[in-house]
């Protein structure tokens, strides 16, 4: 269900046109991102096409990584009507812990097609990281 769930997710943003520049708070960082899943394996290729370094296993001994992960949150029911689902990413520094990107978007209004759905997360991902980083300078 997980697998579904998140290939079913996200619509909020553009596609880009090619590699641009990584972030503050993302520099410097390899994306640890699992195949598990269609979405994975596309959330992988839309990161790097986006100029990030992107491996599928941690390392010990290299550069700093940080790992991508997901889940889905579902908020309870209101009588009958079910409460509304919500797709979180977050990337965390794999040493420490702290997170260093994250994403949450609504489950409803995303779609189907996995590869979309890694778009409009990789470019959501590098928005919140410049605007974070915007607003820390």
């Amino acid at each position: 269900m997980r697998t579904a769930a998140v290939a079913v997710l996200l619509a909020v943003g553009c596609a880009s046109g090619g590699p641009m520049a990584v972030p503050g708070s993302l520099k410097g960082y390899q994306l640890v991102v699992p195949p598990e899943s269609p979405f994975q394996k596309a959330l992988a290729s839309a990161l790097k096409h986006r100029g990030f370094k992107v491996r599928d296993a941690i390392r010990g001994g290299g550069r700093p990584a940080a790992a991508l992960f997901s889940y889905v949150f579902r908020e309870p029911p209101t009588g009958k009507v079910p409460g509304p689902a919500w797709l979180h990413v977050r990337v965390a520094d794999t040493r420490s812990g702290v997170i260093v990107a994250a994403v949450t978007l609504p489950l409803d209004s995303l779609p189907a097609d996995p590869a979309r759905c890694a778009e409009i997360v990789a470019d959501s991902l590098l928005a919140r990281a410049r605007e974070a980083a915007a607003a820390g300078s």
